[in-house]
């Protein structure tokens, strides 16, 4: 199965932060409700409660059967009330596979 038809256009920071999906109430990130979380789509959406807010350019990582799927996030909306709520579109850039560590 391919991840995604085209490489995204954001790359990694140098300095990036790594988040993971999931959570508890007030620190959390899960995928936005109105996401249908395609297979054939690269970019992906989702709704998340953090301190410090993600930047462009940091990564999400998520659990996928035998290892991890990886994100890198290319727009974030903080939503002001509450002020660690915010908005994000992330793009897939590869799979990390537990037994070697490879993407």
């Amino acid at each position: 199965m391919q991840l995604f038809k085209r490489k995204p256009t954001v790359q990694m920071r140098a300095d990036h932060r790594t988040y993971n999906v999931g959570g508890y109430w007030g620190d959390r990130i899960e995928w936005s409700p109105t996401d249908q979380f395609k297979t054939e789509s690269y970019v992906h959406t989702v709704v998340g409660w953090k301190t410090p807010l993600p930047r462009v350019g940091d990564v999400l990582e998520g659990d996928f059967t035998r290892g991890r799927v990886r994100f890198v996030f290319s727009k974030v909306t903080p939503a002001g009330d509450p002020p660690d709520m915010f908005f994000g579109t992330v793009a897939c850039i590869g799979y990390v596979h537990e037994l070697d560590g490879k993407e």
